[in-house]
């Protein structure tokens, strides 16, 4: 068993030398390094390769075709004298070597070969391979005095076999390969010269997570990671410019790229529409600008195709303020509700005057105590946003209602008719905590909302559908005495079916 575990090892390896070599770009042909990525967190990526090309009669081939969006593809040089002339993307048939890794691959790969097997009890036994039953049984084609026959043995009976003729150490697989030929003009036609490639392609895209750990009720320790998603090609030694949300980009495919006989423009998955990123002029700090971009800068990044990495992009000490806030929707008229929820939040300020908050998932805790996952929204610079965090037992809310007038208007909707009723009400809130507190109120109900108490703001908008009602919002921040009572008075009119 031993003997025969190691001759299959063996193979193995033999295998693993000429897939290696197989793996290599050919003669003449160039893999060019990624050297900068500017990725979006919408999945979105921006990759500039840099190398030494040595030209052919003014030519060089590189061998790959990035799966490029429509006009965003572009080869440079940036030597003196010399200058872009062509770009040609083609297909060419390639015979790739894949080392058969797996027994069972390799023994379906030499069916119909002749070999001499030693079994485990010292039995001797010739034939020709037929096939391999999953997980562990080869069939062997036995020839006896009285004819041949199909006899199976489990693997781990084998313990060493040889093959009569070569075995296929190898699967060979057929594919088109695509490539670009690049031809320059001017200079040497067989000389030596920078390059460029640039393109934007989804495949690598980042998500921002954060933990916020409240040391008080006016400070918190706000830490910000970057989780780094590569599905699209291996980075050394590569800088990563993290981007803010904003640039948005059409989906469709470069043509250039796009074999075969599509009639209809190819789109990737994402395909929001929007604008081109410029790439250039980067300073190499933590954190950079392009023009009306904000981006973090992280050099020296390795990451091969299909990893994962969490890179840490601010840690500090915030400010903060406590918050509350009832916000609900009110279904009906004329009647009350009791016990609305109040939840208690933050006002995270980024007083920085560079550093942005994407939008993204917050976990808040107090003395490394979970409190809950939240979304927290985008902060630029000298700027503020809100987290709820949880709800608050101590301050309580109701609404109170009364019909105060009925009149004979009517009016006539979808062939119904409807009669005008006039609503006053309050929004009641007790705190029984032992400070004042600021709470922000958002009240939407159906109807239109003729006045508001206590500066409240008053938003009308559009009916809903098959509703003769526009909707209202109203909006107050007020500050809620302690252990106190506070009515946010309003009046409002809605038209209800008449009987």
């Amino acid at each position: 068993m031993k003997r025969n575990k190691w001759l299959f090892f063996a193979l193995l390896v033999v295998a693993g030398v000429f897939a290696f070599t197989a793996g290599d770009a050919a003669e003449g042909e160039y893999k060019l390094p990624v050297k900068e990525v500017v990725v979006y967190p919408n999945g979105f990526s921006f990759l500039v390769h840099e190398g030494e090309v040595r030209l052919r009669d003014g030519g060089c081939v590189l061998d790959f075709l990035p799966q490029a969006l429509r006009g965003s593809l572009r080869v440079s040089t940036p030597a003196s004298g010399v200058s872009l002339e062509q770009v040609r993307a083609f297909s060419e048939k390639t015979v790739t070597k894949i080392p058969l890794e797996k027994k069972e691959d390799f023994f379906r790969e030499n069916t119909g070969k002749p070999v001499q097997l030693l079994l485990a009890d010292g039995e001797f036994v010739s034939g020709n391979i037929k096939g391999f039953i999953e997980p562990d049984l080869l069939v062997v084609t036995v020839l006896h005095d009285t004819g041949t026959v199909d006899q199976v043995y489990p693997v781990d009976r084998i313990a060493a076999y040889y093959f009569l003729n070569p075995a296929n150490l190898e699967q060979e697989k057929s594919e088109d390969k695509r490539k670009l030929l690049i031809r320059l003009r001017g200079g040497d036609r067989n000389g030596q010269y920078p390059l460029v490639l640039s393109y934007l392609q989804t495949g690598i895209t980042w998500f921002p997570e954060y933990i916020l750990d409240l040391r008080s009720e006016h400070e918190a320790e706000l830490i910000f990671s970057a989780v780094v998603k590569n599905d699209l090609i291996d980075l050394e030694n590569t800088t990563l410019y993290l981007a803010e949300e904003g640039p948005r980009f059409n989906g469709e495919i470069s043509p250039l790229v796009v074999f075969g006989e599509e009639k209809d423009p190819v789109y990737l998955e994402l395909t929001p529409g929007g604008t081109r990123a410029a790439v250039k002029a980067f300073a190499g700090m933590e954190e950079t600008t392009l023009p009306s971009l904000r981006v973090y800068s992280l050099p020296s990044i390795s990451l091969k195709k299909g990893m994962r990495v969490v890179l840490p992009l601010f840690h500090g000490v915030i400010r903060i303020d406590p918050i509350y806030c009832l916000d609900f929707v009110q279904s009906g008229h004329g009647g009350g509700y009791s016990n609305l929820p109040v939840w208690k939040g933050y006002r995270l300020y980024n007083e920085s005057g560079r550093r942005f908050w994407l939008e993204g998932q917050v976990m808040i805790t107090s003395d490394n105590i979970p409190l809950g996952l939240r979304r927290l929204p985008y902060i630029p610079p000298q700027s503020s946003g809100e987290v709820m965090v949880q709800t608050d037992s101590s301050i309580r809310a109701r609404v109170e209602e009364e019909e105060f007038e009925r009149t004979r208007r009517t009016m006539l909707f979808q062939g119904r008719e409807y009669i005008m009723v006039k609503v006053r009400g309050a929004v009641i809130l007790d705190n029984y905590k032992g400070e004042t507190v600021k709470i922000s109120v958002t009240q939407r109900l159906s109807g239109e909302v003729t006045a508001a108490g206590d500066q409240g703001r008053i938003t009308k908008k559009a009916p809903l559908a098959n509703d003769p009602n526009p909707q209202s919002e109203i909006f107050w921040e007020v500050d809620l005495p302690a252990r106190g009572e506070k009515r946010l008075t309003y009046v409002y009119q809605v038209y209800l079916p008449g009987r």
